[in-house]
């Protein structure tokens, strides 16, 4: 399933076609595209997206300019909060839940900012055998989760459980409570969707 603004670019892209796009256009759709597929990697990614590529490059777009833009910009306080939370990982579930939690005194303790941390749930979810990722950012009465599936088990389900929602394997949710109530609640329902998950009945 598409994200909202792939979603919007596409349609663009599709109702004026590439000959009524311009660069300046063309820069931001790619840019969206290349995002929201996770460099052309997630199961979103399609026969159009592709497309979209292609004509990019045609009009003279540089794509490794932006991919080194967007990818390989990471500030050094991003680089330290990494450091800091990979070294606190979770392993649950025979390792194929993976969960980490953030607050805003580790954030300020590298002078960083809430920009430093996305796709840190992406990241992890690369890890070998690891096929859902869960951050938890406590925020002093509230929770924000962010959950990410490798394509095995669908997310959204459990993040509606609490409150929040997204796509199959990409979901969040903001839930009020105190952060060790939510943190069992959240990996309860994990543990239990995993540890009972059929593959032959799951859709």
């Amino acid at each position: 399933m598409l994200l909202q603004w792939e979603k919007f670019s596409i349609h663009i892209f599709s109702s004026l076609g590439s000959d009524i796009i311009d660069k300046e256009m063309m820069l931001g759709i790619y840019s969206a595209v290349l995002t929201d597929t996770g460099s052309f990697r997630f199961s979103n990614t399609n026969q159009l997206s592709h497309e979209i590529a292609v004509d990019a490059i045609k009009m003279g777009i540089n794509i490794s300019e932006i991919y080194q833009n967007i990818y390989e910009n990471s500030s050094v306080s991003r680089i330290k909060l990494l450091g800091n939370v990979i070294q606190k990982l979770n392993f649950d579930c025979n390792g194929e839940l993976l969960w980490f939690s953030l607050n805003n005194d580790m954030v300020k303790e590298v002078d960083g900012t809430n920009q430093d941390f996305d796709g840190f749930t992406d990241f992890f979810r690369g890890i070998q055998g690891v096929e859902i990722a869960l951050m938890l950012y406590d925020l002093k009465g509230k929770v924000r989760l962010s959950f990410r599936s490798k394509g095995k088990y669908k997310v959204n389900n459990v993040a509606k459980k609490m409150g929040g929602g997204g796509h199959p394997f990409a979901a969040a949710a903001l839930v009020d409570g105190e952060f060790s109530d939510v943190k069992s609640t959240v990996l309860g329902l994990l543990s239990t969707y995993i540890n009972n998950y059929d593959e032959d009945t799951s859709s």
